[in-house]
């Protein structure tokens, strides 16, 4: 398979370099390098051109969102100059052997068009993501090695060509937050198949710092979940999604009810996420970091 990794950054010159010099170490390296730059005001690009000449660079400009990023590096290398787009954050390191193993299970089971490390399922309308091994292993089988899911994890997965193809690239519009469920809802949804190892591949700095749903989510990013979700389950028109986003947006409240700090900002920042939701309101309307 002829496959190109595709890394989002924006200001973590750090971390891109470690997840950097983890791709240089796999024992099956990606054909080509892509490191799209959300606008990064640190020295990242210096890293770049001075240790990474080999790697290609484009400029995203001022940060315009996890998906545009991934949509312009995706459309850098179109059909049929690619087989397979590898997929990944800046604070992602895989281990040493993850796109081996990716490539493996995809050459085993032609019908999984994407193949990941973690991912999750949409029962009755509710988002579980599957964290353990022994959860994923409860999951139908594809092959020796994949198990069925209902959605991916976005970063360190590998999304064949085939699927732009059917179903186009990750929406732009959401800015950060939600890509992998809406992402994966609109691939299942065109009835094609998605894989999960058995296990994570990718060591994620993005969980310790943040977890999933926690309360230590900072509250921008709680405030682009809210939104998110409430956007992508009214235009799915489906009544199951529909209210799942309502129980988990119920639950959301709840947690802020109870904050021993901030609760009034935690508040308003969920309601303003399910109004600007209702309405259409996309695109970077919150800064990171504001609150």
């Amino acid at each position: 398979m002829r496959i190109v990794l595709i890394i989002v950054t924006y200001n973590r010159r750090k971390s891109l370099e470690g997840t950097l010099r983890a791709v240089m170490e796999q024992t099956r390296r990606p054909d080509d390098i892509v490191v799209v730059d959300n606008g990064s005001t640190d020295d990242t690009l210096s890293l770049l051109a001075e240790d990474f000449p080999n790697v290609d660079v484009l400029r995203a400009g001022d940060n315009p969102g996890y998906g545009t990023a991934l949509t312009l590096g995706m459309r850098a290398y179109p059909e049929p100059s690619v087989d397979a787009y590898w997929l990944m954050d800046d604070d992602s390191r895989p281990v040493s052997d993850c796109l081996a193993q990716l490539e493996r299970a995809a050459t085993e089971v032609p019908s999984a068009s994407v193949v990941a490390s973690r991912g999750g399922t949409l029962k009755w309308g509710l988002i579980r993501h599957l964290k353990e091994p022994a959860e994923i292993r409860r999951r139908p089988r594809m092959g020796s090695q994949l198990y069925a899911v209902d959605f991916m994890m976005i970063d360190g997965a590998l999304v064949r060509r085939p699927v732009v193809d059917a179903v186009g690239y990750p929406r732009s519009d959401l800015f950060l937050m939600f890509e992998d469920v809406e992402y994966g809802y609109r691939i299942h949804r065109a009835g094609l198949r998605i894989g999960v190892l058995g296990r994570d591949l990718m060591v994620r700095d993005c969980l310790g710092k943040h977890g999933e749903g926690s309360v230590r989510t900072p509250l921008w990013r709680r405030y682009y979940k809210t939104r998110n979700h409430v956007r992508v389950a009214l235009e799915s028109g489906s009544a199951v999604f529909i209210a799942g986003c309502l129980v988990r947006q119920v639950r959301y409240f709840a947690q802020a009810a109870f904050a021993r700090d901030r609760r009034g900002t935690h508040l308003r920042m969920l309601a303003s996420g399910i109004r600007d939701g209702v309405r259409g309101r996309m695109g970077r309307t919150v800064e990171p970091g504001e609150v």
